[in-house]
């Protein structure tokens, strides 16, 4: 693992959500290969920044949150 890959996995597994899409991943790999690859052609498309893709990003996890099945269950 270079150093790179070594601190996604580190920060990937900081929390739970993180930890369980590092799984995700290892299992799905070519999948989520495809999916960065998208999201990061749609950042560029849309001229974001990188602070505004991360706070793209915050504001799109607030999102999912808001409007997940979980949430509606609580």
């Amino acid at each position: 693992m270079n150093e790179i890959e070594s601190r996604i996995y580190g920060e990937m597994h900081s929390d739970m959500n993180g930890a369980s899409f590092y799984s995700h991943m290892e299992r799905n790999r070519q999948a989520t290969k495809e999916l960065v690859s998208d999201v990061k052609e749609l950042i560029i498309a849309h001229g974001l920044s990188a602070s505004e893709a991360k706070g793209f990003c915050d504001y799109m996890k607030i999102v999912i949150e808001l409007t997940s099945q979980l949430h509606q269950e609580k």
